[in-house]
């Protein structure tokens, strides 16, 4: 197994997911290269969603201005099966939503590119979130 493979499945996994991001944070820079390359994997299968879900993690807490447009592709990504956060507060969109708390990490840096976004968006949850 790869290392790629390797953080790929601990970021999958709810269990492995904090410590190993907690550990990202103090490790080599050039780890934000691997974490994106492991945003251009193809699939929906739930292991897929929850390796996004990892990532989103972990680009908040490393502030990674480079994963922006990947959040933003994914501002509908749901932590967990309720997906009806349309109409929750901000404390539960950014609790369900990872790619939203990571940019809200961020902070302004993902704001012009979030309002080139959501001039695009057709969803209709994804442009309200936005």
């Amino acid at each position: 197994m790869t290392t790629s493979e390797s953080l790929a499945d601990l970021l999958s996994n709810e269990k492995t997911r904090d410590k190993v991001i907690e550990e990202l944070s103090t490790s080599d820079p050039l780890i934000l290269k691997t974490l994106l390359d492991l945003t251009e994997r193809p699939g929906n299968e739930i292991r897929h969603l929850k390796l996004k879900v990892g990532l989103a993690d972990a680009f908040g807490k490393l502030r990674a201005k480079a994963a922006i447009l990947f959040l933003i592709q994914n501002l509908g990504l749901e932590r967990g099966w309720d997906m009806n956060t349309s109409l929750k507060s901000e404390e539960v969109i950014l609790e369900r939503r990872a790619a939203v708390a990571a940019l809200v990490q961020i902070g302004a840096e993902a704001v012009p590119a979030l309002i080139a976004a959501h001039r695009v968006m057709t969803n209709r949850e994804d442009r309200q979130v936005a």
